[in-house]
């Protein structure tokens, strides 16, 4: 298992509450693009990394957790019935999402045994054709979008 740290702190901070000395495990700092790539499964947080995965094809179970009062606050703000990109841009739920309280050890272990299953086979196709959507045609769109804040008064 690798686990990929963003900085030196965050490695420090992951290798101070797990420190497991196992060859089968290590944290790297940085390098989370290559740690995706060399993945069969990815587990990680809601963001811009769950888009990666999509985009590298890589099964994803996604978790999240945050303050009890940040999570009131925000539940009550935000209107979409995702956190993952991937299911944002589906409009359904293509990854498994644990939030709060259901991130438990037990569902996501379960979430990631079942990408090396069937699970991870159907995301890998759904991925595909959502990769297709947002990649096709980007030129035109973008243009498309550029002239449309051309046109905007306030700008």
């Amino acid at each position: 298992m690798v686990v990929p740290a963003a900085s030196l702190e965050r490695l420090e901070q992951i290798q101070h509450f797990m420190p497991i000395d196992d060859d089968r495990f290590s944290v790297i700092e940085g390098q989370s693009r290559l740690a995706m790539v060399a993945s069969d499964a990815i587990l990680c947080a809601s963001g811009t990394t769950t888009l990666e995965a999509m985009l590298l094809g890589r099964p994803i179970t996604i978790a999240y957790r945050m303050a009890w009062l940040s999570w009131q606050i925000l539940s009550r703000m935000v209107t979409s019935s995702f956190v993952g990109l991937p299911n944002i841009i589906a409009g359904e739920a293509v990854v498994p999402e644990f939030l709060q309280g259901d991130a438990t050890v037990d569902n996501l272990y379960r979430s990631v045994l079942e990408s090396f299953a069937g699970a991870g086979d159907v995301q890998r196709d759904r991925f595909a054709e959502l990769s297709q959507r947002i990649g096709s045609d980007f030129a035109v769109r973008s243009a498309d979008a550029l002239e449309e804040l051309l046109a905007d008064d306030r700008i």
